[in-house]
């Protein structure tokens, strides 16, 4: 039941995000929709931004991103990118409306256990170091960060859209190749 009530509080702030901007939605606004009180909103929320963070991580999490494997970074991204663009007006109401230095840590931290759920696979298979996943994935969410950022300011420009994703999943190919050809290298060197 609590679950359930938790989702149904993140569900009707997602419908306030979607008509106006974050910082005219309130708390008494939410629980009167949900049909629950204050002390069952805070039980499962410290604060408005605990619910965003929440609601955040939430879509992302049922997005399914670790069913994702290899290296169909389009496909990933195309569902992605998709899904921002179907709550473009949530985003732009958080975007416009939030300080983006206590929304950017959000971010960060939904953006990271994301990417960490996704490559951690890979990572596994390529038997990355520690040290070396932990620098891969700062570099991959603030590039989303930034890249997210700078959509945003276009208001989710579809032609962007496009654009972002052809030069990230280049990006991340010559990323994966490299691995590989620094292999290649190494057992063609131990060979000669």
């Amino acid at each position: 039941m609590a679950d359930f009530t938790k989702v149904a509080i993140m569900k009707t702030f997602l419908e306030y995000l979607n008509k106006k901007p974050f910082n005219k939605i309130t708390v008494k606004d939410i629980v009167k929709d949900t049909g629950v009180n204050r002390n069952t909103f805070y039980y499962h929320f410290t604060d408005i931004y605990d619910l965003l963070e929440k609601t955040v991580s939430y879509s992302l999490n049922n997005l399914h991103l670790n069913e994702y494997r290899g290296e169909d970074y389009r496909a990933l991204l195309e569902m992605f990118l998709g899904n921002v663009q179907k709550q473009k007006e949530a985003a732009l109401h958080i975007y416009n409306s939030i300080d983006l230095k206590i929304f950017i840590p959000t971010l960060r931290r939904v953006l990271w256990e994301a990417t960490e759920k996704y490559f951690t696979p890979m990572f596994d298979e390529k038997n990355v170091s520690e040290q070396d996943r932990h620098f891969f994935l700062t570099c991959i969410t603030d590039l989303l960060i930034g890249f997210g950022l700078e959509w945003a300011e276009r208001n989710f420009n579809e032609d962007f859209t496009k654009e972002l994703m052809d030069r990230v999943i280049y990006w991340l190919d010559k990323i994966q190749n490299l691995g590989t050809s620094q292999k290649s290298e190494t057992k063609n060197d131990a060979q000669e």
